[in-house]
């Protein structure tokens, strides 16, 4: 029998409504006090690319959100350097992530759910590609905690890895364009894009029908 999604509520939309206005809020203030955005945009292009990747690397393993990557990529160096750069960055916090996930954390965890007499599923291979690329490439859970979820869910480093690496870096190649799409068209095409994005995850999230 199917059921009605009852995860949508008024209060999310006022929520991100407050957030847009919040955000607009501070772009009015910046103009206001005079803010420079010259001298960021030309401190931002002289980032040392050696620099970006390490912190790319390194940083989303503790929480830092990947997409300001992706965009700060896209600001401070050509569009096919900042994919390159994100790319390979990937590639390395993706696999440092899994032996954290696999030997840091999986035991403390297993320990911690048997309190409650539950355990970490296990799934089949088919399965675990399956659930590889839905984590990844469905809006919602933030992307450190993909980072780690997919190996404590015994998933193998090979569909992981590749999964997560090729999925993250389409995401990255869009991402590190919308910097350039301002430069060349101005700010109203990169909104628009913006918005778009917003309202397609919005209406996976709360109008997609519920399975039976």
């Amino acid at each position: 029998m199917r059921t009605e999604d009852s995860s949508f509520r008024p209060s999310t939309l006022f929520r991100l409504l407050a957030f847009l206005l919040l955000l607009l809020a501070g772009l009015i203030l910046f103009a206001c006090v005079g803010f420079d955005f010259h001298r960021l945009v030309d401190l931002v292009k002289a980032t040392n690319p050696l620099v970006f990747a390490g912190l790319m690397s390194l940083l989303p393993l503790i929480g830092f959100p990947i997409a300001a990557f992706y965009l700060y990529a896209g600001s401070a160096f050509p569009w096919w350097q900042a994919w390159l750069l994100c790319s390979l960055s990937l590639a390395v916090n993706i696999a440092l992530a899994y032996p954290i996930a696999r030997h840091l954390l999986r035991e403390p965890l297993s320990h911690i759910l048997s309190r409650y007499q539950k355990g970490l599923p296990t799934l089949t291979a088919m399965n675990q590609v399956r659930v590889a690329f839905l984590v990844r490439s469905v809006p919602g859970i933030p992307f450190f905690l993909q980072n780690y979820l997919l190996p404590l869910l015994d998933i193998r480093f090979g569909p992981y890895f590749l999964i997560s690496w090729s999925i993250q870096s389409v995401f990255a190649a869009g991402m590190a364009a919308v910097p350039h799409l301002v430069d060349r068209a101005g700010w109203v095409p990169a909104i628009i894009v913006v918005l778009i994005l917003i309202l397609l995850g919005i209406f996976r999230r709360f109008y997609v029908p519920a399975k039976a």
